[in-house]
């Protein structure tokens, strides 16, 4: 049998890239997500046992990143400015083409990550596998240990909350969530 250090290694060295980006994505702040990704790799070392019988372990380490991503943002509710290593396609691109476009796609994303924080937790994290991690109905009830037709109702449900309070701030394009 594996040692857990190689057992951690193999699982952890695949993801590292993803899971970083993946925090990211919630936080916007680059040393957040290097710390977040550290708590979640101390938890994935304290439940290796449990990963590892897991059907689909990387679906599990994303949602355990995305929780912990959610749960920073809960407790740190200062936003700190985004960085340019991190910033996806779309953000490079408009930083390059449009810098207002640039300011109002992270103004925008500061509202929906502030708006899935104040989510309930279980229609934050299925909304966030969904619509940010771009998981599949079935890996995201793997993932949370639910039924793929709960998974639908919690990713329903936050769309409902989310267009609502997208409606009330006046922020467009609430339907591609």
């Amino acid at each position: 049998m594996a040692s857990p250090d190689s057992e951690f290694d193999r699982l952890i060295a695949p993801l590292r890239k993803r899971m970083v980006h993946s925090i990211w994505r919630v936080v916007r702040d680059a040393d957040a997500a290097e710390d977040v990704v550290q708590e979640v790799c101390i938890s994935i070392l304290k439940n290796l046992k449990r990963i590892r019988k897991h059907p689909r372990p990387e679906a599990l380490i994303l949602r355990t990143c995305v929780n912990r991503a959610i749960d920073y943002l809960r407790t740190n509710r200062r936003r700190r400015e985004c960085s340019v290593p991190y910033l996806e396609e779309t953000d490079q691109r408009a930083t390059q083409d449009n810098p207002a476009e640039s300011l109002a796609v992270r103004q925008r994303h500061a509202h929906v990550m502030a708006a899935i924080g104040r989510l309930p937790p279980r229609e934050a994290e299925a909304i966030v596998l969904y619509a940010v991690e771009d998981l599949a109905y079935p890996d995201i009830a793997s993932a949370m240990g639910c039924r793929e037709a709960t998974v639908r109702v919690l990713v329903s449900k936050a769309r409902k909350r989310l267009r609502a309070e997208f409606g009330r701030i006046g922020l467009s394009n609430a339907d591609s969530l």
